[in-house]
């Protein structure tokens, strides 16, 4: 089991609020597609403090998401394919002696893991089989989840090596 420490809980709790803010006030719409950065701020927490602290990065995300901007009743499962957003990401880019090394490879194999279960599998499945949306919505996700594959993989990236440098720098003095 992961040990937590008061640090790593804080530096959680504000990605938490970061990607809630950055899914629910400060998403947007755009045709049928939410456009919203929020699940860069769980990959990242996943990424930096492990694939637990990602999970309930996620889903405290998600409901914080939920309570600044509702839109109708709040569903736990898209709390969960959040939470499961973290999860991967701490999983998948971590390397096996547990050292954070940005790569531009590993961070997109990151976010296009994430996009692809959580966001176009599980999110398109919660939305046909329980709002009964048509599954003709797999083929315009399709595009969506593309795009935001780039679109994170770039930004994480970006905030990643920054983290990173600056972390060494910190050390250094």
């Amino acid at each position: 089991m992961q040990k937590i420490n008061t640090k790593q809980l804080v530096a959680c709790a504000v990605l938490a609020c970061i990607g809630g803010i950055l899914s629910g006030p400060l998403s947007f719409y755009f045709m049928t597609w939410k456009i919203s950065l929020g699940s860069i701020a769980v990959m990242l927490a996943g990424i930096l403090f492990g694939p637990l602290l990602g999970g309930m990065t996620g889903f405290a995300s998600d409901v914080i998401n939920f309570a600044l901007a509702p839109r109708g009743a709040y569903n736990p499962l898209f709390g969960l394919t959040f939470a499961l957003m973290g999860v991967i990401a701490g999983y998948v880019y971590r390397h096996k002696d547990d050292e954070i090394i940005p790569s531009i490879p590993r961070t997109a194999i990151t976010a296009g893991a994430c996009q692809i279960i959580c966001s176009f599998l599980l999110n398109t499945s919660i939305m046909v089989f329980m709002y009964g949306a048509t599954p003709a919505l797999f083929v315009t996700k399709i595009v969506y989840n593309v795009t935001m594959i780039f679109v994170s993989a770039a930004v994480l990236h970006i905030i990643l090596t920054s983290v990173l440098v600056t972390r060494m720098k910190l050390n250094k003095a």
